[in-house]
């Protein structure tokens, strides 16, 4: 396995956790962009949804596919619900329809093959 992904996931794990360590020690989620957490649940579902048809042995991929689907499913979830009060859209104001609809452009251009599958994950790159 790979050094640096390894190191790279786990660093990503804890980064995640720090956040919602961070959102549950204040009781808020002031100064978390929502859209950007929306954008990285959007990034891990349509990148992750092998997970739903394809088997695969190895654990640790399995694993961290399902801990970044299941925390920023979560970390959205908090800040619909528990936190909603302390989240102001108003200072939540990048334009993502740009960022989609570029993102969604360049998948149909140039995917590995024209399947759902590999269109949607070109759209997660």
């Amino acid at each position: 396995m790979n050094l640096f992904r390894i190191l790279g996931d786990f660093s990503h794990l804890l980064s995640i956790l720090i956040l919602l360590h961070k959102m549950h020690q204040t009781n808020s989620c002031a100064g978390i962009s929502f859209k950007s957490q929306a954008l990285y649940l959007l990034v891990y579902v349509t990148r992750y949804l092998d997970l739903f048809w394809t088997f695969t042995d190895s654990l640790y991929n399995t694993t961290f596919k399902l801990l970044f689907l299941c925390s920023s499913g979560y970390t959205i979830y908090l800040m619909t619900t528990s936190f909603k009060p302390t989240h102001d859209p108003n200072l939540d104001t990048f334009r993502v329809q740009y960022l989609l609809g570029g993102s969604l452009a360049l998948a149909f251009i140039y995917p590995y093959a024209y399947t759902p599958s590999e269109i949607l994950w070109a759209f997660s790159i």
